[in-house]
């Protein structure tokens, strides 16, 4: 790309978004910021990377929307250092956005802590339990997109970490209202089972069994017991 168009594209952003013209254009700008990093390369990164963070704050929830459905496409362009410094702030930010927003991570979940090492994907771990707090309770796909997540992603943990903060969601996803994310939950449950069975983690797997009675077996409504 010339200087002069990246100099133009660095600039042309609005963060005020007072005019309708401004803002359609930063929604453009994060709409097209993967193709312009990827045609950059991370080498030139530090030409981008304080015009990401301008949008990322921008708002209008329809570009932070934008980036958070892109920003695992980013991190595949970007290496390690650079996702870990730039981007986990902005994805830990987006957790806690609006629901338009929030769902943008929840789809490429398992996308992006593939791309994290170990220690940042460990981090994370305590805020997935913030995924189960939304805006609008009623808006079931959002829950059973998790459990579709945490099917793709929970090999990439070890038995601790499973145990500590991803099976107590996937237990409240199973206990849900909408019949089909307890399906979800349900695969996502059997995952965690083979999972304690493949490491022989006798223990684990005795508080998971002992959790399953507790939720399904034991419980007064009929289409729990079925689980």
């Amino acid at each position: 790309m010339p200087p002069i168009l990246l100099g133009y594209f660095i600039t042309m952003v609005d963060t005020n978004n007072q005019n309708t013209l401004d803002a359609e254009m930063n929604y453009n700008c994060a709409y097209n910021f993967p193709a312009i990093a990827l045609t950059l390369g991370k080498s030139n990164w530090k030409y981008l990377s304080a015009l990401y963070k301008k949008l990322a704050e921008d708002l209008s929830w329809r570009v932070r929307q934008t980036l958070a459905y892109s920003i695992h496409e980013l991190a595949q362009i970007l290496d390690t250092e650079y996702t870990q410094c730039d981007l986990v702030p902005i994805f830990e930010s987006y957790i806690k956005d609006v629901d338009e927003v929030r769902i943008g991570i929840v789809a490429n979940l398992s996308k992006f802590l593939l791309l994290l090492n170990s220690e940042h994907r460990r981090a994370f771990l305590p805020n997935l339990v913030c995924f189960l707090k939304m805006d609008n309770q009623r808006n079931w796909r959002f829950r059973n997109e998790l459990g579709l997540q945490i099917i793709d992603f929970c090999h990439l943990f070890d038995d601790a970490s499973i145990a500590e903060f991803i099976q107590p969601v996937v237990f409240t996803l199973a206990v849900d209202k909408v019949a089909e994310v307890r399906q979800t939950a349900i695969k996502s449950l059997s995952l965690i089972l083979k999972q304690y069975k493949k490491t022989r983690n006798v223990e684990l797997r005795k508080h998971f069994v002992n959790d399953c009675m507790r939720t399904f077996a034991n419980n007064n409504k009929w289409f729990f017991r079925q689980l």
